[in-house]
């Protein structure tokens, strides 16, 4: 779990940063690139996507976490590529 600990009224603007640009950021970017490219080449497949059940339940302490894992469900929204053979899912280990 990429996670700082900390509550939200607590967390610096670091550790927001970067649990935004870990756990939802970078992903979205690796998504797109991913579309880009099976577009690119006609390739119909899916990109999934890694949250977690803590973007529905939360975790005491993690608030910022949690909210970015909300962050990642809402991204696997397909972005407009289903209409090109690529589905976009996600995935919610506990």
């Amino acid at each position: 779990m990429l996670a700082r600990r900390s509550r939200s009224v607590l967390t610096k603007v670091e550790t927001f940063d970067w649990l935004m640009n870990v756990n939802t950021k970078a992903p979205m970017i690796v998504a797109q690139e991913c579309a880009r490219d099976m577009i690119r080449r006609s390739h119909k497949g899916a990109i999934v996507n890694v949250s977690s059940m803590a973007a529905f339940q939360g975790c005491a302490g993690a608030s910022v976490y949690c909210a970015t894992k909300a962050l990642d469900d809402v991204a696997c929204h397909g972005g407009g590529v289903g209409a090109r053979g690529i589905r976009v899912n996600c995935v919610n280990p506990v």
